[in-house]
């Protein structure tokens, strides 16, 4: 008896978990997104994004800090890599761009604005479904969570190789209809074609990519324009 109840219970369990996946259009969605973003307009706010990629060659970590305050910004940026790290910081103020290593003096970029390269990428094909999960309890708070799956499949078009990513992202957002988390998965397979150029075997790989994005609204932040030198 007691067998029956805990098979009942897992059961029941595994139906209400399956029971708040439900599939929502993409209009929906976007209406959601763009409550998100009056939440936050106006407002001073920080967006911390961690994410850690794998591949054959090791681990790769960045983290982005990024405060806004109307159309003045700064990015503080971490790369991690085997053999190479480094820490930057970009200030875009009044319509002026500053750069610095951390290790170094600001200076002034221009802000040119220079035609991009035509993209050597072909879309093949490109599939995003989207899903309400329903309220979920974090830290004591109430949630509204969502998740969008993406399966995308491109082509080099100079060397024929092929690139498929499956992409799923979890977006969290708050009482207010702000957006104040957003985790992500993302598998990236690359399958080269082999040319009578080639001078080795190149196998095919893959690329798992983890990252965790949240928002804060913070009326301390202040944005100035740096000390040059």
């Amino acid at each position: 008896m007691k067998k029956i109840i805990a098979i009942t219970v897992i059961l029941l369990a595994g139906f209400n978990l399956w029971a708040q996946e439900t599939k929502i259009e993409k209009s929906e969605f976007d209406l959601i997104m763009g409550d998100s973003f009056k939440a936050i307009r106006n407002q001073p706010y920080r967006t911390i994004e961690i994410s850690e990629s794998q591949n054959f060659a090791g681990t790769t970590k960045t983290k982005i800090i990024t405060e806004r305050l109307g159309a003045n910004s700064r990015t503080i940026y971490e790369f991690d890599s085997p053999g190479m790290s480094s820490k930057n910081e970009a200030i875009f103020f009044n319509g002026r761009r500053f750069k610095r290593n951390l290790e170094k003096s600001w200076i002034e970029e221009t802000t040119e604005i220079k035609p991009s390269a035509p993209s050597i990428y072909e879309t093949l094909s490109n599939e995003i479904l989207y899903y309400s999960l329903g309220d979920k309890i974090s830290d004591e708070k109430n949630f509204k969570v969502y998740k969008t799956v993406e399966n995308r499949k491109q082509l080099n078009k100079e060397r024929g190789d092929e690139s498929e990513w499956h992409i799923v992202t979890t977006f969290w957002f708050d009482q207010s209809g702000l957006l104040v988390k957003k985790e992500r998965l993302m598998e990236l397979t690359m399958k080269p074609k082999k040319l009578e150029t080639d001078t080795f075997v190149r196998k095919e790989t893959k690329v798992i990519t983890k990252s965790l994005s949240t928002t804060e609204i913070d009326p301390s932040i202040k944005i100035e324009a740096p000390q040059i030198g």
